[in-house]
């Protein structure tokens, strides 16, 4: 009885050291607070999207109408193979433009903004609230309409300024780092300054 009680107690402590270690190694539990996540919306794409359909449109046209010339002799599957060819080859350029629309990621945490791009090669910049001085919102008639804004970063040291275009709830994502960056320059504000000796 003793010997099993101790081994129930042994599983126990094994399984709750197992449950920490899980938890402390989860992506879903950043050593930051998650203040916000996303990726540019298709409407902020709409344009590329657009120029895909348009261009596979005029192809196909034209391609079906010179495969049909009655001089050429063509048959009506071999036309249809060649519409049927440019057709998918639109719809690989939309399935690109698509990925290269997820491969963005913006995550804002409680000191830093994290950009994320590419669809193999990745690269992830790094910006400090500290380094940042002050941020706009802009959103023209077109933008509103489709529920997007842009918002330009504007660092410190006065160098060039950052990005961040298509985002959805961008006002959300404005009012938050707007909130952020009050209290991180009072931070800097009411720090002492070093004494010199």
């Amino acid at each position: 009885g003793d010997a099993r009680r101790a081994a129930l107690r042994h599983r126990g402590r094994r399984a709750r050291a197992r449950s920490r270690l899980t938890h402390s190694l989860s992506p879903m539990t950043p050593a930051q607070p998650l203040l916000y996540a996303g990726s540019p919306t298709r409407g902020a794409r709409l344009g590329s999207f657009a120029l895909c359909a348009l261009a596979t449109l005029i192809a196909a046209v034209l391609v079906g109408f010179v495969l049909g010339w009655p001089k050429l002799g063509i048959s009506g599957t071999s036309r249809f193979l060649g519409v049927l060819g440019v057709v998918l080859c639109g719809a690989l350029a939309v399935l690109a433009v698509e990925l290269s629309r997820r491969a963005v990621r913006v995550r804002v945490l409680f000191t830093t903004i994290e950009r994320e791009q590419g669809v193999f090669n990745k690269r992830i910049d790094i910006l400090s609230l500290r380094g940042i001085r002050d941020i706009r919102y802009a959103q023209s008639l077109w933008q509103r309409m489709l529920g997007i804004a842009v918002l330009e970063i504007l660092p410190m040291d006065g160098s060039a300024s950052t990005h961040l275009a298509g985002l959805p709830r961008a006002r959300e994502l404005f009012e938050t780092l707007r909130d952020r960056l009050e209290v991180v320059h009072k931070e800097a504000n009411s720090r002492p300054a070093p004494i010199q000796s």
